[in-house]
């Protein structure tokens, strides 16, 4: 499972990646960044999101180094840290896509407050 795998199935757990970051201590950007592969996580912030995800810390933390580590020996050590736990990715990511879909499925408040409204691109359209 790699870093932008767990912080999507934490984004499915807690709800949305604003409230991940506040949870990780991080700033949404820092997140988001991480989510697509242009930075890593610091280390206290990886043993949150483990937390989260019920993983072992060290499995959070190699999936980070992973993302900008270039040194091909470091790449080989770091790597057993997160294929060991590879195989409680698809439950994880199963649960977080189940959360993500009952939170999708409830109506949307339209503009003007009543419920019912489908969002559409930004815009509301009613049923």
């Amino acid at each position: 499972m790699q870093l932008h795998d767990m912080i999507a199935s934490a984004v499915g757990i807690v709800g949305s990646q604003r409230l991940l970051a506040s949870q990780l201590d991080l700033a949404e950007q820092n997140l988001s960044a991480a989510a697509n592969g242009r930075r890593g996580l610091p280390a206290v912030a990886c043993a949150k999101l483990a937390s989260v995800l019920g993983l072992d810390p060290w499995t959070v933390v190699a999936a980070s180094e992973l993302v900008t580590e270039k040194d091909a020996d470091k790449r080989a050590f770091l790597a057993p840290f997160v294929q060991e736990n590879a195989e409680l990715a698809p439950t994880q990511v199963v649960a977080a896509e189940m959360k993500t879909a009952r939170r999708n499925d409830r109506p949307h408040k339209g503009k003007t407050g009543g419920e019912g409204g489908i969002r559409t691109h930004g815009t509301f359209r009613y049923a």
